[in-house]
């Protein structure tokens, strides 16, 4: 895979009040130059006792229209505060969505099985190399909302509307989707067993 870059984000989880209302906001609001809905569609990939998760890093196929790339996300914890989220991250088109990947591990190659997928709505507005992402997620039965501002200047994140700039401060650690996902899916398999 081709390095694609390092992510750094702001995630917070919101109340579905919260998430209307910050909709509301952008759409109004004249500093986003491009504004788009995307409908998106990760497919994760992870061994049975979650080696891709408890290593920091996520595999998953995302699928935006037609179109698949395999990607991989790897953690930076030793970078990261409060709601700031950091990540390497690599990535590279295929044509069709596999059943599994192998991937290099600790102690040779891994078979990643596809254990799953995660819906989002997003609703994307830009501002220079601001990234304002609203994201309603549907997965295994729960309906989640989402505020993810990405960006690479912290000093321009000031000329975002005060109602975005509110969420930056909250001090949380950040839950991502995957971990979301994967903690939903060990409570139903706690459920079924």
């Amino acid at each position: 895979m081709k390095y694609s870059g390092l992510e750094k984000e702001a995630k917070v989880l919101l109340e579905e009040k919260d998430y209307l209302k910050l909709i509301d906001v952008a759409g109004k609001c004249s500093i986003f130059s491009d504004k788009k809905s995307i409908f998106q569609v990760n497919y994760y990939y992870d061994t049975e006792d979650f080696w891709g998760y408890t290593t920091g890093n996520t595999f998953r196929v995302r699928q935006k229209e037609n179109r698949l790339e395999l990607q991989r996300k790897v953690r930076q914890f030793a970078e990261e505060s409060g709601n700031v989220h950091i990540c390497r991250e690599f990535g590279k088109e295929i044509k069709e969505l596999p059943k599994s990947i192998t991937v290099d591990g600790n102690e040779g190659k891994l078979e990643l099985q596809l254990i799953g997928n995660l819906s989002t709505f997003r609703n994307e507005f830009i501002f220079e190399d601001i990234v304002v992402s609203l994201d309603k997620n549907i997965y295994l039965g729960i309906v989640d909302f989402e505020l993810e501002i990405e960006y690479r200047d912290e000093n321009k994140l000031n000329i975002l509307p005060e109602e975005f700039r509110k969420f930056l401060d909250y001090d949380v650690n950040p839950i991502g989707k995957y971990p979301r996902f994967k903690e939903k899916m060990l409570s139903l398999k706690n459920v079924i067993s």
